[in-house]
């Protein structure tokens, strides 16, 4: 995991982004998450927040609010920032075999140019290569449990723990179905 990350940090480096940007971005995030939950606090008895569920993660399909697009790897830190305890994600299986978060089976409504395609009869390579609505990408299941294990390690020191409910959609194909088993 700790690997995955330093590969990640690597990446964004190469790619110009200076850590003075990640921080800001991230305590930008922190700011929303601090507001919203301070508001769910305030409305809910923390009986009912330990059993909140974050669909998707912590996103929103509202534009004008700033949270993360759903299934992605922002939407799922911000949900554990904010203390949530589960989340849960949809997973599709990709023609190399490889698990990925996305609960669509074309990538019309999420992709940036309405792309068409099918997810399901796409690599991982190809997956990986389409660009979401606000610049994101679609993650791998990997990438999402190694952010839980990362923001359960976080919390330890507190008695919280992340739980991940994962959804298998559903495979229509005999072919999809033999990938699977």
């Amino acid at each position: 995991i700790d690997s995955f990350c330093r590969k990640k940090k690597k990446k964004k480096m190469e790619n110009g982004e200076t850590d003075y940007h990640e921080e800001t971005k991230r305590d930008k995030k922190k700011h929303h998450t601090f507001v919203e939950t301070s508001y769910l606090r305030s409305r809910l008895n923390q009986d009912h927040l330990d059993y909140l569920v974050a669909h998707r993660g912590f996103n929103s399909s509202d534009h004008k609010l700033d949270r993360p697009l759903e299934n992605t790897l922002d939407a799922y830190e911000q949900a554990w920032l904010c203390d949530i305890t589960y989340c849960e994600c949809d997973v599709r299986i990709s023609t190399d075999n490889i698990l990925f978060l996305f609960h669509d089976s074309t990538l019309e409504r999420l992709s940036l140019h309405s792309d068409k395609r099918n997810v399901n009869e796409l690599s991982i390579q190809e997956i990986q290569n389409v660009t979401l609505k606000k610049d994101y990408t679609i993650p791998t299941l990997y990438q999402i449990l190694c952010c839980a294990f990362l923001a359960g390690t976080r919390a330890r020191g507190s008695s919280k723990s992340t739980y991940l409910i994962v959804e298998i959609k559903t495979v229509g194909t005999s072919l999809e179905r033999s990938r699977i088993t």
